[in-house]
């Protein structure tokens, strides 16, 4: 049975140092917004992005990589000792890479877009960093990191690269395809490591949902499912609402149930619809509703 668990994102706009060996003054803060969740009657049961610190200068192989790699390691002690069960991170020098973030939808909403062809428009400098730079770099974060991971028992959940292409205005991305995450899960195995499986990435890319789901929910490396989706794959697509898109969502569902997925399940992107918040309060809200729905309507199947 699938389970949609009760889930707390928390921005942090200041990035605070982690001082002690152990988890320093991050660790009584996770505790603090655990608790807080908790007696609303809710569980925190993921945080997104190592708090309190980046991978970048991992990622880059630049000064500094190695006391940013301590600071992570902490950063997982906190989260684990916190009694935070999964870590979501993505491995992307770009980020969430979008040449539209206003494209017109349903009801007048905003939703963003990719289109290959407005990619070389970019003022930015090319990047210096190659994908075997990247594959090195990520191989040496993953045996750093993993056996804190194990020692305080948080899963480790790798988001696939978004867009899904290899080449992002001259910045490899090398999270893109199922053969890139069977590369990624053979590196370094370990219990502790799997994927944040993101179903609109996949959804845009030339791969089938289905598919990943088989493999990967298969060997148990579904740790975190963010649920939206796109129409269109690359080189050209849109971000919609979760009812709409490349997929049926109740088929993904029972995709996950096949595959005895039992963890969380939550709205990734949303699209702006009029009069919310920045956080978007009233679009996510109807993700959640048509998610809760969804999982009802298959619970006996």
């Amino acid at each position: 049975m699938l389970t949609m668990n009760g889930f707390y994102k928390q921005k942090h706009e200041e990035k605070s140092v982690i001082e002690s060996e152990e988890e320093g003054p991050l660790f009584p803060k996770l505790v603090q917004v655990r608790r807080w969740i908790e007696e609303e009657g809710l569980r925190l049961a993921a945080i997104e992005g190592f708090p309190g610190c980046s991978t970048e200068p991992v990622m880059y192989g630049r000064e500094g990589s190695d006391s940013e790699l301590e600071r992570l390691k902490q950063a997982v002690r906190a989260v684990g000792r916190a009694g935070i069960p999964v870590l979501g991170y993505d491995w992307s020098p770009k980020g969430v890479g979008r040449t539209s973030v206003g494209k017109k939808w349903r009801g007048d909403a905003k939703v963003t877009a990719f289109e290959t062809r407005d990619l070389g428009k970019s003022t930015e400098e090319r990047s210096a960093l190659s994908a075997d730079e990247l594959w090195r770099n990520y191989e040496r974060f993953l045996k750093e990191i993993l056996p804190v991971a194990e020692e305080v028992g948080v899963k480790l959940a790798l988001h696939p690269n978004d867009p899904p292409i290899s080449d992002f205005d001259g910045t490899p991305l090398v999270h893109t395809t199922i053969d890139d995450f069977n590369r990624t899960m053979d590196l370094v195995e370990s219990p502790n490591h799997g994927i944040n499986l993101g179903l609109g990435t996949w959804s845009a890319s030339t791969e089938n949902v289905f598919d990943v789901i088989e493999r990967f929910g298969k060997r148990d490396e579904i740790f975190y499912v963010h649920f939206r989706d796109v129409q269109g794959t690359v080189p050209s697509f849109h971000e919609t609402f979760v009812d709409q898109g490349n997929y049926d969502t109740f088929e993904v569902l029972r995709a996950l149930k096949a595959v005895e997925y039992d963890g969380i399940l939550i709205p990734d992107h949303v699209p702006q619809v009029a009069g919310d918040t920045d956080w978007g309060h009233r679009s996510r809200s109807f993700a959640v509703g048509y998610l809760r729905a969804a999982l009802e309507s298959i619970a006996d199947d």
